[in-house]
C-alpha cells in the first residue's frame, strides 16, 4: 500500500522504469469513498451519503508510438499487453480501461497507449475501487484527448462501463462521489433526479475509521445482481396489485402505499421493501444528526442501518456481523456498520477521537482469534474528487 498523498515524481519514475520511456502526457487521480448511510436504495431512487476519502488511484498516461496499449497496475504487478483492437480477457481489470476507451468513442481510433496505475485504496473493500478505476482512467483520456466533459457526464460514462462491461447493474453513487465530492464535505445524492448538494462534515469530537475483514468481494462473483431482480419482481409485483405504477421508485413509497406492499408481498420480498423504505429515512435522519453536530444519533442510525442491511436486506456475512457487534461493544464507539454492496468487505465505525488504535487493536485480534483470518484497520479522513494532477 503506497502512501495516502502520492508525490508526482515518484510517478513519473515509475512509468519510466516500468514502460522504458517518459512521454507521460497526463495525470490523473481519483479517490475511493465511504457511503456513510443509504445502502442499496442507490437503484431504488432514494438518497444517499457518500463522501471521497484520502486513499487515491493514480494513472500515469501516455502514447507508446505502437499498435499496443500496455497496462500496468501495482494491485497485481504484471504488464498486460492489449492489441488496439483487441477486447480485455474477460473478468480482467483491462475490461475498466479498455471500457473507458470504449465509452468515449476512441477504442480503435488511437495508437499505442501506456497506462500506469498506483494506488494505496484497499481493493474489494468495498471502498469503491472499481469506480475510481473508470473514472481516473476516464479523466486522464479526457484530458489527454482535448474532449470537453462535465464530471457528471464522466459519472456517467464510468456506470455504463459498469453496465455493458462488467455486468454489475450498479446505481450512479460511486461514480457521483469518487468525481464530485469536496473535502470536508459529504454528498447528499437524490438518485431519483441526480441532483446533489454538498453538506459539511462535522463530527464533533469524534472520527471515522474502517475494519477490512478479509474478505474480498466481487460483485461479478455475488447476488448483487439478484437483489436487483427481487427489487424489479416487487414492483412489478406491486404494479399487479395497483398500488403502485411500474416506474415508481420503491424508495418513494407513500406511508400508506408502504403498509399495503408489505402486506401482500411474499416474507423475502417484504423484508427487502422494509429495509429499502426505512433507509430512506435514516439517511434524511443522519443529515439532520450532522447539521445538529449530534454523534450520539449518528451512531444510532448507523447501527439501526447495519441491522436492516443483515436481517432484512441480508447482504451481511457472519464476519462483518461479527466486526459490528464487537465495535459497538465499546462506549467509546458510536455507531458501525457494514459498507459498500456487503458480501464481504469492510464495517465503517464512528469512534470517539483518539480511541481508534485501542477499539481497533481490540477488534483485530478477537477477529483473528475468533475465524483464524487476517482483518485491517484504516483510519479515514475525508477526501476530494476525481482531477488531472498533471498534463503535458
Amino acid at each position: 500500500m503506497g502512501v495516502v498523498n502520492m508525490d508526482l515524481g515518484l510517478i513519473l519514475e515509475r512509468f519510466n522504469h516500468i514502460f522504458g520511456h517518459d512521454n507521460v502526457q497526463v495525470i490523473a487521480s481519483c479517490p475511493g469513498r465511504i457511503n456513510l448511510i443509504g445502502e442499496h436504495i442507490d437503484y431504488n431512487g432514494g438518497h444517499v451519503l457518500p463522501m471521497a476519502i484520502d486513499y487515491r488511484i493514480y494513472l500515469a498516461l501516455g502514447e507508446n508510438g505502437s499498435h499496443f496499449h500496455h497496462l500496468f497496475s501495482d494491485m497485481d504487478g504484471n504488464i498486460k499487453s492489449i492489441s488496439i483492437d483487441e477486447d480485455a480477457p474477460p473478468k480482467d481489470w483491462a475490461s475498466f480501461v479498455l471500457g473507458a476507451m470504449d465509452v468515449l468513442g476512441t477504442k480503435g481510433h488511437t495508437g499505442g497507449l501506456d497506462f500506469l496505475y498506483l494506488t494505496n485504496i484497499p481493493i474489494g473493500t468495498g471502498l469503491s475501487s472499481s469506480a475510481a478505476i473508470s473514472v481516473v482512467t476516464l479523466e486522464a483520456l479526457v484530458a489527454l484527448f482535448d474532449m470537453h466533459c462535465t464530471k457528471e457526464e464522466i459519472a456517467f460514462y464510468a456506470q455504463r462501463i459498469e453496465h455493458e462491461k462488467i455486468g454489475v447493474l450498479c446505481g450512479i453513487m460511486d461514480q457521483f462521489a469518487v468525481c464530485i465530492s469536496r473535502e470536508g464535505m459529504t454528498l447528499l445524492i437524490d438518485t431519483l433526479s441526480n441532483q446533489y448538494k454538498h453538506i459539511p462534515l462535522d463530527l464533533k469530537g469524534a472520527g471515522l475509521g474502517i475494519i477490512d475483514s478479509g474478505i474480498t468481494r466481487r460483485l461479478t462473483d455475488s447476488s448483487y445482481n439478484t437483489k436487483r431482480m427481487e427489487c424489479e419482481e416487487i414492483k412489478v409485483t406491486l404494479d399487479t396489485k395497483g398500488i403502485i405504477d411500474r416506474n415508481t421508485p420503491l424508495a418513494r413509497l407513500s406511508n400508506a402505499q408502504y403498509e399495503r406492499s408489505v402486506s401482500i408481498l411474499k416474507e423475502s420480498l417484504g423484508k427487502r421493501l422494509r429495509h429499502i423504505y426505512t433507509e430512506e429515512k435514516r439517511v434524511m435522519e443522519f443529515c439532520d444528526a450532522l447539521s445538529k453536530g449530534d454523534v450520539y444519533a449518528a451512531g444510532r442510525l448507523l447501527n439501526l442501518s447495519h441491522k436492516s442491511l443483515s436481517v432484512d436486506y441480508e447482504v451481511s456475512t457472519k464476519e462483518l456481523d461479527f466486526i459490528v457487534e464487537r465495535a459497538i461493544e465499546s462506549h467509546h464507539v458510536f455507531g458501525a456498520r457494514l459498507i459498500g454492496a456487503g458480501f464481504g468487505g469492510s464495517v465503517l465505525i464512528l469512534y470517539r477521537d483518539g480511541r481508534w488504535e485501542d477499539i481497533s487493536s481490540r477488534i483485530l485480534r478477537e477477529y483473528h482469534e475468533y475465524f483464524d483470518k487476517e482483518a485491517k484497520a484504516y483510519s479515514i479522513k475525508s477526501g476530494y474528487g476525481s482531477c488531472v494532477e498533471f498534463k503535458a
